[in-house]
């Protein structure tokens, strides 16, 4: 495979990664909030959240808090929810309007597949996708074997 990636900064437990983020400027009023924040969402999830407030030597700017960036946190995740409650409705509406073309198009695909020999009556011969019988049966065993 390759040489295994070493990696030069330690693993921190929770505590030092609280630790570490006092170190660089940030205010935590509540130490057990947000070692509790940084356990169920970790560190390096929330250090997204970190970077409007990092100065450009890796520090906080003046005056931030952790509560600052549990906020955003909390904007993002909401929003998140939101949009993806509102692509859900847009893909269930997209896919009942698809469902009530396909006859149609199934229709269209028929009538352009049927050799220009054969009459209209006889484009609906057993086996063929056009065949009203073919396709009564097999959506008949699609239910049967959905039971």
């Amino acid at each position: 495979m390759g040489t295994p990636t070493r990696y030069s900064k330690p693993a921190l437990n929770f505590n030092d990664q609280l630790a570490e983020l006092k170190g660089r400027g940030m205010i935590v009023d509540d130490e057990a909030q947000a070692i509790h924040w940084l356990k169920t969402i970790s560190y390096y999830r929330l250090s997204a959240y970190f970077h409007p407030f990092k100065e450009s030597d890796d520090t906080c700017e003046p005056g931030t808090d952790f509560e600052r960036v549990q906020m955003l946190y909390s904007f993002d995740r909401k929003l998140r929810l939101l949009l993806l409650d509102a692509i859900e409705r847009i893909e269930v509406a997209l896919r009942a309007a698809i469902a009530e073309c396909l006859p149609e198009v199934r229709q269209l695909r028929c009538d352009r597949e049927a050799p220009p020999f054969l009459a209209a009556t006889d484009r609906g011969l057993p086996g063929h996708p056009c065949d009203a019988r073919s396709a009564t049966a097999d959506h008949s065993a699609h239910r049967a074997s959905t039971r």
